[in-house]
């Protein structure tokens, strides 16, 4: 199982948690509508000091990645129990890590970006209007 994990379920988790979240338009607090990123937990969101920056949160970040990670060792391990044993291509491995570090790459640009806040928690209250799954390259419209 060590071997999948390592080839398989790492670089898994890093391209699904990159490409595949859920957006969460709310109503922070004293504060305007918001759109939020992020599965089971908004990680993300418009920061309200520039219209182009973000507001990130470590701790809901750390969540989201650990449910991606559980959930993809609990797929891969049941079907290579149950279903089939896997085998581990060199050729997979390599696609697959390829496309991880690039996603990281991409995140690593946007987060560290001069003007986005990074803050250890969200420590304010919010009052969701409205949510929905997306990809990451999708345009949601603000909901009337």
């Amino acid at each position: 199982m060590k071997p999948l994990i390592l080839q398989r379920i790492i670089p898994l988790t890093i391209i699904s948690f990159a490409s595949l979240t859920k957006w969460w338009y709310v109503l922070p607090v004293d504060a305007p509508h918001t759109f939020y990123s992020g599965f089971p937990l908004a990680y993300v969101g418009d920061a309200w000091g520039s219209s182009m920056t973000l507001q990130f949160f470590a701790l809901e970040f750390i969540v989201d990645l650990l449910f991606y990670f559980c959930c993809w060792l609990f797929l891969i391990y049941c079907f290579n129990r149950f279903v089939m044993k896997l085998k581990v291509f060199k050729t997979i491995t390599i696609l697959l890590y390829s496309v991880a570090f690039l996603m990281i790459g991409g995140a690593a640009i946007i987060v560290f970006h001069d003007g986005n806040y990074l803050k250890l928690y969200r420590d304010y209250e919010m009052d969701v209007v409205k949510t929905g799954f997306k990809f990451t390259w999708e345009y949601i419209e603000r909901p009337k």
